[in-house]
């Protein structure tokens, strides 16, 4: 049968009625009362009871272990008191109020606790210290945000719109929360800000609203073009960019700011590429342009700085035309240099060649081409010299024929990319700026005038394929073996032409041996380029069409059509028989 008993507080009358029974049983009697029952808060409560309630009186913890000890097998019920509020311990599911850390143990006093919602408790630091301390059991609580609760261990909050103060004091609550999009946000920039400073663990999403314009979430481009702005709206947009963190470009446009303004907006977020219209000496471009023209102006070399000082801004920029400036060659030159390394940007400017005008950019020159009025310049007289063609880096095709003198022999060692050069006539003595060539390919130089002509320097131009020297003038025997060497050690020659005059015929045959791969001709005429120098390989018209020259045949004839590709050629305008 079971046994329930509830304690009252009786004590003095119960343990008088105890006393006069056992007087009356004596001895034996006493000796079984006490084996069955025992007197437990002034109560005479059966020892094998199998539940004990304690529940509605205050509870010490020693008359608690006295009971748990003299009642081992009950079912003892008691009250446990936390943040103020009173539960039964055998309750399986509660809701607690404010409770705090130094209460956590008072929750291992229930039996079977399964769950605690501890939504009204403000203390969220207590809530995760009891998650902590008791894994098995369910401690959960809610947070309101707008018209819906969220549970706390939620890590993605999405909404239309929520006030600053409303988020802030949700996320407080939300030790879990990753990421926040409000998808049609009104928030101010600074509430934007002031939050993503207070829970920099969270990813935030919203648009954002700047100089009066809105752009969403992900945008890249904050565009702004043809938008009036002032400087205030631009420090705005500064101080907000850490809001918009993919936008990678900002188009200003003819924002109306002050050119300084911009740039140093520039200087201070070199993450952004930034594009914006603007103006130097009456030209208007867009940073973004590609190139810029300032020819036939009269500039000075501060002037040229205001230039310099814009392409840092300019990512695309690649040319600068300073045409007909005024400004000397070597300040140009000097300029030039400034830029096409550490900028890759070109100042290209023109030199006078002989009559003519000649871009410092051009790759191609002939002083015998037939002039074009709607290409070429030309100065009302003759400087009689080629010497500022050094200042012209990017030469690939020069032909210089029958032109003994140059005004400067070494300027070819500022032409890097050079492959074609014809030379013949040349009165030097020694052309040492061929050797540091390390793109020539293909060199006409017949009919050197020089006597003691040195050519040992070619054996360094590691590319150099086509050679003519047929007619060149040979001193003495130490001149003729200094030739036969550096010959012999060209290994990668594909042709080479020279005259009977120069070597004997032993000479040419260890010429040959030496050179099995080479195409040796021997000229016994006066026609250089006879026994198809020309006709004979694709290089001479390759050449030619880097020349911008039309082609011509072993006896100068006009070729109409290059017979390595079947094409015609583009410069045919070039002959001046046509």
């Amino acid at each position: 049968m079971t046994r329930k008993t509830k304690t009252k507080s009786r004590g003095g009358l119960v343990l008088a009625l105890v006393l006069v029974v056992l007087l009356a049983a004596g001895a034996a009697g006493a000796w079984w009362f006490f084996d069955n029952y025992a007197i437990y808060r002034g109560q005479v409560v059966p020892k094998n009871v199998t539940e004990l309630d304690l529940r509605g009186e205050e509870i010490s913890a020693e008359e608690l272990a006295q009971a748990e000890e003299t009642f081992a097998d009950a079912h003892i019920l008691r009250d446990v008191v936390i943040a103020g509020k009173t539960y039964s311990s055998d309750e399986t599911d509660i809701s607690v109020g404010d409770f705090t850390a130094a209460e956590i143990p008072l929750f291992r006093e229930f039996e079977g606790l399964k769950s605690v919602d501890a939504t009204g408790c403000a203390d969220l630091a207590a809530i995760l210290a009891l998650r902590e301390a008791m894994p098995g059991l369910s401690v959960t609580w809610t947070v309101p945000l707008g018209e819906r609760a969220l549970d706390g261990d939620t890590a993605e909050i999405v909404e239309k719109d929520i006030s600053a103060d409303a988020l802030a004091a949700a996320l407080r609550r939300l030790p879990f929360a990753e990421s926040v999009t409000l998808t049609e946000s009104t928030l101010t920039p600074a509430e934007q800000i002031a939050l993503k400073e207070e829970f920099p663990g969270v990813s935030f999403g919203w648009d954002v609203l700047l100089a009066g314009k809105r752009f969403s979430l992900g945008t890249e481009l904050l565009d702004f073009e043809d938008t009036p702005l002032t400087e205030a709206q631009l420090a705005e947009i500064g101080e907000y960019l850490p809001l918009l963190e993919t936008a990678a470009e900002l188009r200003l446009g003819d924002s109306g700011l002050p050119e300084e303004a911009v740039r140093a907006f520039a200087d201070a977020h070199p993450e952004l590429h930034m594009a914006w219209n603007t103006a130097l000496f009456g030209v208007a471009f867009s940073t973004e342009a590609q190139e810029l023209c300032f020819d036939d102006m009269a500039l000075t070399v501060e002037d040229a700085a205001k230039i310099e000082a814009l392409v840092p801004y300019m990512h695309n920029l690649t040319r600068v035309s300073m045409q007909r400036c005024g400004i000397d060659n070597d300040d140009m030159e000097a300029i030039y240099k400034r830029h096409i390394d550490s900028d890759g940007v070109k100042f290209v400017w023109m030199v006078q060649v002989t009559n003519r005008g000649v871009p410092t950019d051009q790759t191609f020159y002939h002083s015998y081409r037939w002039s074009n009025p709607d290409v070429d310049y030309y100065y009302n007289s003759s400087n009689q010299t080629f010497e500022q063609l050094r200042y012209c880096h990017d030469m690939i095709a020069i032909d210089l024929g029958h032109k003994r003198y140059y005004g400067d022999p070494d300027m070819f060692a500022n032409m890097p990319h050079l492959r074609y050069l014809t030379v013949p006539d040349c009165a030097y003595t020694a052309l040492p700026a061929l050797g540091g060539l390390q793109e020539l390919e293909y060199l006409e130089m017949y009919w050197s005038c020089g006597k003691g002509m040195d050519i040992s320097y070619l054996k360094d131009c590691p590319n150099l394929k086509h050679l003519n020297i047929a007619y060149k003038r040979i001193k003495d025997d130490n001149e003729r073996a200094t030739d036969l060497a550096t010959l012999k050690s060209m290994k990668q020659l594909k042709r080479l032409w020279i005259s009977a005059n120069m070597y004997s015929a032993e000479d040419v045959r260890a010429l040959r041996e030496a050179l099995p791969d080479t195409q040796i001709e021997v000229m016994d005429t006066l026609n250089c380029v006879a026994k198809g120098w020309r006709e004979g390989d694709q290089a001479y018209y390759d050449y030619r069409d880097a020349l911008h020259m039309y082609y011509m045949s072993d006896e100068s004839n006009t070729v109409l059509i290059n017979p390595y590709t079947g094409e015609r050629s583009q410069y045919e305008w070039t002959n001046p028989f046509r």
